[in-house]
């Protein structure tokens, strides 16, 4: 008697004359401590002409939780309903392209009845450009417009976002040389940081505290990491708060692969000797700023950033130098490393 359900499920799929029609859907009633009604489904048609394909798609979730003997919706009730509509080359071309339209929709309970909450709308495109694949090229761009129809109903805030992204791949003299660069830059929002320090026993903690300026104020300046067990008696704590800030973000790697051996391994004089050697560098960095300089926002070699406008900073770079990397009986390699981070406490 604790619990009963009955799910239903139906799957479908048609191809005919161009057309591409999915169709996957469940149900779920149950009874138990509560109540619950679960309906879930994804649907797709597409239709391919000559030169171009049309779709749309939609995934949709509706969930009711209920008490036992009561019609009141419990809060963790939700539902929404996401939809796209797009037009892209036929599958079968080497380069690929898609534009499109997305929305989702999104309801939360008042205890009572769904309420519409917030709306999402999607514009976008995308492009593949792969015929050649020692030499390929990725990108993807999309805007996003969050508006909140409740602010009863949800702790989101309206928010714009872009988002755009870029993937080179390179393989030359026969993959002795292979080069992969990724860039990405975004728009948005996050809650503002802030930290404290909680008093913990002796030893367990990692910070001590150290009144500098003698007030017998504990000030977010005056905690370090403790030198000796018996001084740690804090730890930092993250603390979300009430605020938004706008953030823009900035991702780059950049990775360089050198081998001579693989079109040197059989070749005799100067080209055997250097066939010996190989180099793999990496390089990454990933920011988020508040600066409203577009070239400080968006160059991701721009490290010089004020306190006041940084919000995370992290980077890291690593190359190794290889002599002999495959040799049986002498090898040596040389690594270099370096990682930065730097974050915005408060």
């Amino acid at each position: 008697n604790e619990y009963t359900g009955i799910m239903n499920k139906v799957n479908g799929q048609l191809k005919s004359k161009g057309w591409n029609v999915s169709l996957v859907g469940s149900y779920l009633n149950t009874k138990g401590f509560s109540k619950s009604q679960f309906l879930r489904h994804k649907a797709a048609v597409s239709k391919k002409l000559s030169f171009i394909t049309i779709g749309f798609k939609d995934d949709h979730e509706y969930n009711r939780f209920y008490y036992q003997n009561s019609d009141s919706l419990l809060r963790s009730s939700y539902r929404w309903y996401d939809y796209e509509v797009y037009l892209q080359n036929p599958d079968t071309n080497k380069n690929r392209y898609n534009v499109f339209y997305r929305q989702r929709n999104d309801w939360l309970t008042d205890t009572t009845v769904f309420r519409p909450s917030a709306i999402a709308r999607h514009y976008g495109f995308s492009f593949d450009l792969i015929k050649n694949p020692k030499n390929t090229l990725r990108g993807k761009m999309a805007y996003r417009k969050l508006e909140i129809k409740d602010s009863t109903l949800t702790s989101q805030k309206p928010d714009e976002t872009v988002v755009a992204r870029l993937e080179y791949d390179l393989k030359a003299l026969k993959s002795a040389i292979t080069l992969s660069t990724y860039y990405e830059i975004g728009t948005g929002q996050e809650l503002k940081r802030e930290f404290i320090y909680l008093e913990v026993p002796a030893g367990q903690g990692i910070y001590t505290w150290n009144d500098y300026n003698g007030n017998n104020i504990k000030e977010l300046n005056e905690f370090e990491i403790a030198a000796f067990p018996d001084q740690a008696t804090y730890i930092r704590s993250f603390t979300p708060t009430n605020e938004y800030v706008r953030t823009y973000t900035n991702q780059f790697s950049q990775s360089l692969n050198i081998n001579p051996s693989t079109v040197w391994r059989n070749k005799t004089g100067l080209k055997k000797r250097l066939s010996k050697f190989s180099n793999q560098t990496a390089f990454r960095i990933d920011r988020k700023t508040n600066n409203e300089d577009i070239i400080s926002r968006y160059n991701p070699y721009t490290e010089n950033i004020s306190d006041t406008s940084l919000i995370t900073l992290n980077s890291s770079l690593r190359n190794t130098f290889f002599i002999n990397r495959s040799g049986q009986v002498f090898g040596a390699d040389y690594t270099y490393q370096e990682t930065k981070a730097k974050t915005l406490l408060t």
